[in-house]
């Protein structure tokens, strides 16, 4: 993948402004392995500094 820093993992160039501030846009990318028909989900609009630790 272009611009790929690790796997899952893209850096990309997006410009400089004209106060010489670089742009870049980095994305992460996760999988998933699905053994089951109806065994995945989407959450959206989770807030993650909100979590509870069970161990």
């Amino acid at each position: 993948m272009t611009g790929e820093i690790e796997p899952g993992l893209s850096v990309r160039y997006m410009g400089t402004n004209d106060h010489s501030i670089a742009s870049h846009l980095v994305t992460r990318y996760f999988s998933a392995a699905v053994l089951v028909e109806d065994a995945i989900a989407r959450l959206d609009n989770v807030l993650l500094g909100n979590y509870h630790d069970y161990a």
